[in-house]
């Protein structure tokens, strides 16, 4: 699907979801919609950024994906632990990516502090929650963020992840070990990109509409990008799915775009 078909198709998508967002009865419900509306925000931000080279629709989109979100939750949300779970991170990612740290903050305190049983993966737990403890105020601890890279490392079983890898070297604030991982981390996005989207394996995941937009733009990766270089990291000026225009930080002051209408400073 061209990128333009799939704009016009979000957009639509968009306002159906906000609409129902804003009449569903109960918080189960809710958090269905609200999760979907989020997620679309992004791939429309993205498309926006890929087809356009439209730096503040691209930014605004992840801080609306981040606020709608943060709405849900403090409006009932956090009550449901399904929906609290650390590993439920996409929002966090998108704030961080936009360089609006009190708004990640605000997200991570939103999260839950310990392993959803039953919910979450233990190391996808402990990575998300890593991340949130690495750049709260104040500082934690380092016996904290030790603990949940060993959780992590646990969890794997004696098996690798890079995720894993970047945790440890962005906890050591080791430049080269970063970059190591951090590769590493985007040839395993990009491998399972080319799973997805073998049409052999005729995956339901490669028909949504975000699919696209996130196998060309990690959002992760950015977060993690403007992460490193807040703990004073070097990085490459260059990296595959994290393009330079998604890196910068002068973009225009954010006007809600819609649904549900609140702005970086309202809860």
């Amino acid at each position: 699907m061209a990128l333009t078909r799939l704009k016009e198709d979000l957009i639509l998508y968009l306002g159906a979801l906000a609409e129902s967002a804003s009449q569903q009865p109960d918080v189960d419900s809710k958090g269905r919609v609200y999760l979907d509306l989020a997620r679309h925000h992004r791939a429309y931000a993205i498309c926006l950024l890929l087809e356009d080279a439209d730096i503040d629709g691209f930014f605004h989109g992840l801080i609306q994906s981040a606020l709608t979100w943060r709405y849900f939750l403090e409006r009932g949300g956090a009550a449901n632990a399904s929906y609290r779970r650390a590993s439920l991170n996409d929002a966090f990612l998108d704030a961080v990516a936009a360089a609006q740290w009190p708004l990640a903050r605000g997200l991570a305190s939103l999260s839950a502090q310990t392993w959803t049983q039953g919910e979450e993966y233990a190391d996808d737990f402990a990575y998300a929650r890593f991340l949130h403890l690495l750049i709260a105020l104040p500082q934690p601890e380092p016996a904290a963020l030790e603990r949940l890279l060993a959780q992590f490392e646990g969890a794997l079983e004696g098996g690798t992840d890079a995720r894993l890898d970047v945790a440890k070297a962005l906890f050591v604030r080791d430049s080269e070990a970063f970059e190591r991982a951090f590769r590493e981390l985007l040839d395993a996005h990009a491998a399972r990109m080319k799973r997805i989207a073998d049409p052999w394996r005729d995956s339901a995941l490669a028909r949504d509409y975000t699919f696209k937009p996130n196998r060309y733009v990690l959002v992760e990766g950015l977060a993690l990008l403007h992460i490193a270089e807040s703990l004073g990291l070097k990085v490459a000026p260059e990296y595959r799915f994290c393009p330079d225009l998604a890196r910068r930080r002068d973009y225009a002051p954010f006007e809600p775009l819609g649904f549900p209408g609140v702005t970086l400073a309202q809860g």
